[in-house]
């Protein structure tokens, strides 16, 4: 505090300290102003408070203790972030089946049964993952409507939640009715949030690693994809996961000891037995073709055949594992498809004649289904042109009535 003295209608202050100079004086006006860490905030580009904190000392800025920025605007529409996501392994759910994750994977080159897409069926608590082929989107519904009905039946749980994304054909009013009705809650994620369904992306991204690998391991064509896929599924069930310790996916969901004795390199060369009825006398008894996996139940394979491009399931097969490449030839079995017949009281002239490359009959296995090799399901109507049965030319028996030769094809 201190004194004027009244002199001449002006007053003289009387101060004990120095008075600071005038150009002190004028950078000093409004010293709480000055010194405010909102006003800094603000004129420094609205930076964080931990750098202006860094700064102060630097330009001899006094800011108050525990000094708080206010909400501005600015900040909240220039400066949004993601929140966080939890790191660490998803802990697994309870029982079999009590959380399904599932996703569907962005388009892929047409496969030999036309599917673009595929989507996997994660089970929460074993890990095991099943994956199914789509030539549409919209055909996710009855896919997981099959799954659900193959799975609960095999492993005696029901399925209380399905996890999925935000997707139209994934929240039509008929399959959200659907859930309802059966007892399903449907938990989806939130819209550009991947992270919330990291259980399923996670294991889509190792399925198209694996099968993007084992094509340029045997330099086979993109259309062979769902075959990688599902050759990649069913190993990665056969693994064992760190979350379960030494126990693999498979093993966890069955409570049985897992086999991978029934496995042979993808893509190598393999030669599946003719049947008789299905060759000549002096051809091959077999016919070169390509691994491309184990069938459901690990008791026969599923084998290509680059010259009929067919995809079939065998048995009786011959691995030739040092050979993981297209062969450079295919042994093709001509058929008699054709007998020509001579006209009553004449000679009879059989002849054979023989067909183009494209035409040409190949023995093969019957093809009874196209399953995908997996725990829980079957993609039957997913490769739909795989289901057709060989072509194969049958030969009916031949009746001699009166000198005459009468041949049923």
């Amino acid at each position: 505090m201190g004194y004027a003295i009244l002199s001449d209608g002006l007053y003289f202050l009387q101060c004990q300290q120095k008075l600071p100079s005038r150009q002190s004086l004028s950078t000093i006006t409004k010293p709480n102003r000055f010194n405010s860490i909102d006003l800094w905030h603000q004129r420094l580009g609205h930076i964080s408070k931990a750098h202006l904190c860094l700064l102060a000392p630097t330009y001899s800025l006094h800011f108050q203790e525990n000094a708080k920025l206010k909400f501005y605007s600015a900040c909240a529409l220039g400066k949004a972030k993601r929140a966080p996501t939890s790191k660490g392994p998803i802990p697994p759910a309870n029982q079999p089946l009590q959380l399904i994750s599932t996703d569907i994977f962005s388009p892929f080159p047409p496969s030999i049964g036309g599917a673009c897409y595929y989507c996997t069926f994660v089970d929460s608590h074993s890990r095991s993952v099943t994956v199914a082929f789509l030539k549409r989107k919209s055909k996710f519904p009855k896919r997981f409507k099959r799954f659900k009905e193959l799975a609960e039946s095999i492993h005696g749980h029901r399925i209380q939640i399905l996890r999925l994304d935000p997707a139209g054909e994934n929240h039509s009013n008929d399959f959200c009715e659907y859930l309802e009705l059966n007892g399903i809650q449907l938990q989806p994620t939130p819209t550009n949030n991947p992270e919330a369904n990291s259980l399923s992306e996670q294991r889509g991204g190792i399925l198209d690693t694996i099968a993007r690998c084992l094509l340029r391991q045997a330099n086979l064509p993109d259309k062979l994809w769902a075959e990688g896929v599902a050759y990649s599924a069913y190993v990665s069930n056969q693994v064992p996961t760190s979350i379960h310790g030494a126990m693999s996916p498979e093993e966890k969901l069955t409570r049985a000891t897992p086999t991978i004795n029934n496995l042979r390199i993808f893509g190598c060369h393999a030669y599946a037995w003719v049947a008789k009825h299905h060759r000549r006398k002096l051809e091959s008894t077999s016919t070169p073709c390509i691994y491309l996996g184990p069938e459901r139940g690990g008791h026969a394979h599923c084998l290509w055949n680059p010259s009929t491009r067919r995809i079939f399931i065998s048995k009786d097969i011959t691995f030739d594992e040092s050979k993981v490449e297209l062969p450079d030839s295919t042994v093709t079995i001509t058929m008699v498809h054709k007998v020509i017949q001579s006209k009553p009281q004449t000679t009879i002239n059989r002849s054979v004649i023989n067909t183009t490359p494209t035409q040409h009959v190949h023995a093969q296995p019957n093809i009874n289904t196209r399953s995908t090799p997996n725990f829980t399901f079957n993609a039957e109507d997913t490769l739909s042109d795989l289901n057709a049965l060989p072509i194969i030319a049958k030969v009916k028996k031949t009746s001699w009535l009166r000198g005459r030769v009468h041949h049923k094809v």
